[in-house]
């Protein structure tokens, strides 16, 4: 995606994620600084949180427009 557009116009701030998911019930926290994803995509480490999906942490950033409500 950051070969084709700017990424950082999308993504929100570490503390727009943590409301965002306290609203949904989980709970996020920040990456460590030798989290693969924070040393290969250094200027978003900002941007980024780490979460739990069933049984694993996976490291995400938070894209797009806050309550706008995705159709199919």
């Amino acid at each position: 995606m950051k070969k084709t557009i700017n990424i950082k116009d999308h993504v929100h701030s570490f503390e727009d994620a943590k409301q965002y998911h306290k609203k949904r019930g989980d709970e996020i926290s920040k990456p460590k600084e030798d989290d693969p994803e924070v040393l290969r995509h250094p200027e978003l480490k900002d941007h980024m949180y780490v979460r739990k999906i069933g049984d694993e942490y996976h490291t995400k950033v938070l894209l797009g427009t806050l309550g706008k409500k995705i159709i199919s």
